[in-house]
């Protein structure tokens, strides 16, 4: 939940949009893919809220984060 409030006060703060944000496949970014309950996770629907597209690294592609 912190990094969805992050996210929200950033898009109050800045003064140009935001299009895209980049997370890795932390659970404080997206929900594990084999979790039993099917619904979006906080942040992405922080994004999606903003119009922001919420694009995710590659799982065990830490040159992604570089």
């Amino acid at each position: 939940m912190a990094a969805a409030q992050f996210l929200r006060n950033l898009v109050k703060a800045v003064l140009y949009a935001i299009h895209t944000v980049l997370t890795d496949n932390g659970i404080q970014f997206t929900n594990r893919t084999r979790d039993i309950h099917d619904f979006s996770h906080i942040f992405t629907r922080t994004c999606e809220a903003n119009g922001i597209q919420h694009r995710l690294t590659k799982v065990k592609h830490p040159r992604t984060n570089d």
